[in-house]
């Protein structure tokens, strides 16, 4: 007997994902199911990042979808992640462009913030996610160094398009580099 939808649906629901630890159900994930003759296509949206982890998550529903009884079916999977911006406290305002915002700070000199900050950075964007790094330290700005932006000594160029939004002066636009936006304070 060939299964249903709706069976379909309420074992892919009870898929317990490793990373999130809940259910699809629980975790509101399932977009989208549709049966196409012995072919199931699921549109499943985690609120992680995916990047590489699309043929385990296939391989996890079909062996979990197999355990439930639903087989025969080719399994067509589309995973889609990300990050869901987080809201700003009153009365700020949300900078445009800007979803999220990870703070690297110490108290202390010295352990590390720089190199944990650039490592963030460089896996965030190797995931997928567009980011941009802002090199605060007005005692030693080493997120340059760091990267290796401006070798040859040069500064950001700047866009005097940007002049006519936001001030009458220009602003600079950062630099581009392993798939990061890089500013420093360092760059006067």
């Amino acid at each position: 007997m060939a299964a249903t939808v709706q069976q379909i649906r309420a074992a892919l629901e009870q898929y317990t994902d490793p990373y999130l630890r809940q259910t699809l159900q629980q975790a509101g994930a399932l977009r989208d199911l549709q049966l196409n003759g012995r072919t199931v296509v699921v549109v499943v949206e985690l609120g992680i990042p995916v990047s590489g982890y699309e043929a385990q998550f296939r391989s996890a529903l079909a062996a979990h979808l197999a355990a439930a009884g639903v087989q025969g079916l080719e399994l067509q999977v589309e995973l889609r992640g990300g990050i869901v911006p987080h809201g700003v406290q009153r009365p700020l305002k949300p900078i445009p462009g800007v979803g999220n915002i990870i703070a690297v700070a110490s108290g202390k000199g010295g352990v590390g913030k720089s190199t944990v900050a650039v490592n963030l950075a460089l896996t965030l964007a190797a995931m997928g996610f567009r980011v941009g790094i802002l090199d605060g330290d007005l005692n030693g700005p080493d997120i340059p160094h760091l990267l290796g932006v401006h070798p040859s000594g040069e500064r950001p160029r700047r866009d005097w398009r940007l002049a006519a939004i936001r001030k009458p002066r220009h602003r600079r636009q950062p630099y581009e580099r392993w798939g990061l936006e890089v500013m420093s304070v360092g760059w006067r």
